[in-house]
Order: C-alpha cells, then structure tokens, then sequence
C-alpha cells in the first residue's frame, strides 16, 4: 500500500485494525484519531520504539531501534511529514506489513 497518498482518516482506520488485531470486515466507528492526537498515537509510538527526530521542518521518523529483523537484515524505515503522528504511523504500518511478510 502507499500510505503517503491516503488521507489521515483512511490511514486512522488500517492503524486500527492493525492494532486491534480486527477483521476487515468489521464495522468499525472510529473515535481515535492516531494521525493528529498524541494521546491515541503515542501508546503505539512508544510500544514499537518509533524514533521521532526533528529534521529542518518536517520530522523524521524511524523504527530503527526497534529490536526486530527481516530476511535481509535490520529492518530500517525513515518517514519524513511535517505531521509528525501521521508519519510515525506510517512507520507503524509499514513495520507491521513487514513482519507479516516474514
């Protein structure tokens, strides 16, 4: 998926059902907000070790800390936004997508 190109509101729903661990084909009512609310991203963010960097005017974010591996090596994924929820959970969601390719 390019998640860069969603909308926040599409991109707060695969957050949740990735972190819920729900069906797809769940009815889902959305009341969090994980792109633009630190208090619903950052359980996530500090549970997956999600390195959030201030970087000129946009902020930098990486999983590369996390203590997990893919086939070739340290998984390593650098988002940069000037919404910094938003980008860390777009490393989110690319962290979960390659785990479950592997």
């Amino acid at each position: 998926m390019k998640y860069e190109e969603m909308s926040d509101g599409a991109i707060n729903l695969e957050v949740h059902y990735v972190a819920n661990d729900t069906p797809r084909h769940h009815a889902v009512i959305m009341t969090k907000d994980y792109c633009n609310n630190p208090s619903d991203a950052w359980p996530i963010i500090i549970e997956n070790k999600i390195t959030i960097d201030p970087e000129g005017s946009a902020w930098k974010f990486d999983e590369s800390s996390a203590d997990w591996h893919y086939e070739d090596g340290v998984f390593n994924n650098v988002q940069c936004h000037n919404k910094p929820l938003r980008a860390a959970m777009i490393c989110f969601l690319k962290m979960k997508g390659a785990e479950c390719k592997n």
